[in-house]
């Protein structure tokens, strides 16, 4: 699904410090920290609002079990269907085994747990409207 995200920029408020999105030489680039990674474009189009970017879902890998997702965000509160939102999250997946040991470590039965376990940890999620303006930004709980 084709979706559409604009240049943004902001201060973070937990592992990273800074985030920002822009289109340079048609290219989206997402920026957490110093660390750049493109974002792959179907084309940059301008608007009243000024330029944007149609991405398509997907998963970038990024290599030590991170990744950066794309996916579309419907909102439930609208009555109207239209285009959907756009979350892009930052991730990192989590180890399985290290869960499993963490559990016999607090002495309980990994056999008689049913483990409705995300398989990663977002570092980040950056929320567009359907009109590809960012509308939020998500940082999960730090773990105790």
């Amino acid at each position: 699904m084709q979706l559409k995200i604009r240049p943004f920029d902001e201060t973070g408020k937990a592992e990273i410090k800074r985030i920002r999105g822009e289109i340079s030489e048609g290219k989206f680039v997402l920026t957490l920290d110093a660390a750049s990674y493109e974002i792959p474009v179907l084309e940059v189009l301008e608007d009243q609002r000024g330029l944007y970017a149609i991405v398509d879902e997907g998963v970038i890998e990024l290599g030590f079990e991170y990744y950066i997702k794309i996916e579309a965000e419907y909102d439930v509160n609208k009555a109207e269907q239209g285009p959907p939102g756009c979350a892009i999250s930052f991730e990192k997946r989590n180890d399985s085994v290290k869960l499993k040991e963490e559990l016999i470590d607090q002495a309980m039965n990994i056999d008689s747990v049913n483990l409705l376990n995300r398989t990663s940890q977002a570092f980040m999620t950056v929320h567009f409207g359907p009109s590809g303006i960012k509308n939020g930004t998500g940082y999960p709980y730090p773990r105790i």
